[in-house]
Parts: C-alpha cells; sequence; structure tokens
C-alpha cells in the first residue's frame, strides 16, 4: 500500500486561523463550526472538488454533498475523509452532532 503524499497542515476548527481559512474559501461558518462545515472549509482548502475527495476516499460524489449539507453524515466514515485530508474533524462543544439514525422508524 502506498502512503498518501503528505498534505501542508491546515489549521484546527477551535481556531480564528481556520474561520479566516473558511472566509478565504467563501464558505460560511459557525462560530463552532459542524463537521460538515469543516469537510466543506477543509476540501477547498486542499483544492480539491467533491468528486476529487469523494474518489480518493471510494464513495459517489453525492454522499461528499450530502455531509456537506449536514445530511447523513453517518453514511459516510468520516476517518477515511478526516485521513484523506489529513486534518482532524471534531465536534466543538457548541456544534451540532448529528442524530444517530434509528431502526424501522424508532422515535
Amino acid at each position: 500500500m502506498t502512503r498518501a503524499k503528505s498534505l501542508p497542515p491546515l489549521p484546527a476548527p477551535d481556531t480564528i486561523e481556520f474561520l479566516d481559512l473558511a472566509e478565504a474559501h467563501g464558505v460560511s461558518v459557525d462560530d463552532d463550526p459542524t463537521i460538515a462545515q469543516q469537510v466543506e472549509v477543509y476540501r477547498k482548502a486542499r483544492g480539491w472538488t467533491q468528486l476529487q475527495l469523494a474518489d480518493r476516499i471510494g464513495i459517489a460524489q453525492p454522499r461528499v454533498d450530502e455531509v456537506e449539507q449536514g445530511r447523513n453524515v453517518q453514511s459516510v466514515r468520516l476517518h477515511q475523509v478526516a485521513e484523506a485530508l489529513q486534518v482532524a474533524l471534531v465536534v466543538l462543544p457548541g456544534a451540532t452532532a448529528p442524530e444517530p439514525k434509528r431502526r424501522g422508524g424508532e422515535k
């Protein structure tokens, strides 16, 4: 297995530098960015399209779009996304975590 080329480091999502990075790439983020916002900012900072990220982790492009929209975050292995982007995705204290999926219409 070949190791991915090391990419330049990106700022952690709980820093002012991350907020500046988001603004530079035209992404509106909360003070405590959600996983969806982090994925979009980091992907754009790497200069990748959704399709390029999807190809790197072996999923369909619509799955990346769903993650960036905050839908179906559970449908993607976030550790693979983080590994491809070479960042740590974190749920910050003020950010809302996605609701777990329920089986059979349970409430």
